[in-house]
């Protein structure tokens, strides 16, 4: 039947394959020579300290730690998985930003930083701590609400982070690529501020 409509050339019987035949080639989607795929060769899983990845209420994330001198003026950045707090982040950032900054007067940070071990570690560089305690503090601690209200500087800068979708939707595998992502932003930020003053 096959050679009397003229299929002879292409339609090859099964033993041609053995032979070296090209018969494999006639018959579309399929494969002579069937291999694991590639997608699962070397899988890994993720490294929290390599990538700084973590479960959080937000799902797969990684923190941003940033402490700044104003809206366009980042000193010290630092990255944990989402999972992590913040108080244990407050030492690598505090010693950062007074390294770059050191003639500091205060330092404001929110709720998340309240910690006795904190307040001391600035009292004793002579820092005014201006952090709020939490609301079941047996001893709050006096805070200046003018002095809180520039809180609000880091809020804009990271917002102004976050126009940034490589900054808000973090692409990079690795943690160290990321950092390189957000201090690019960070310099293009403070470049744009300097342009808008001219």
């Amino acid at each position: 039947m096959a050679e009397s409509r003229y299929l002879g050339p292409a339609v090859r019987r099964p033993s041609d394959r053995r032979r070296g035949g090209r018969g494999a080639a006639v018959v579309r989607g399929l494969d002579d020579c069937p291999r694991p795929p590639a997608c699962r060769r070397g899988e890994k899983k993720a490294d929290e300290a390599t990538d700084a990845l973590g479960r959080s209420r937000g799902g797969y994330t990684t923190k941003v730690h940033l402490a700044c001198t104003d809206e366009n003026s980042a000193v010290a950045v630092e990255l944990t998985p989402g999972q992590a707090g913040d108080a244990p982040q407050f030492e690598e950032l505090f010693d950062a930003a007074y390294e770059r900054v050191p003639d500091t007067d205060e330092v404001v940070a929110d709720k998340g930083y309240d910690s006795r071990a904190i307040r001391d570690r600035t009292l004793a560089a002579d820092v005014a701590a201006q952090i709020p305690s939490k609301r079941n503090a047996v001893d709050p601690w006096p805070v200046l609400e003018e002095s809180y209200r520039q809180r609000n500087r880091v809020e804009r800068l990271v917002g102004k982070m976050k126009q940034f979708r490589a900054v808000a939707t973090r692409y990079d595998k690795l943690a160290a690529s990321f950092m390189a992502t957000i201090k690019t932003v960070l310099c293009f930020i403070k470049l744009r501020s300097f342009v808008n003053r001219t």
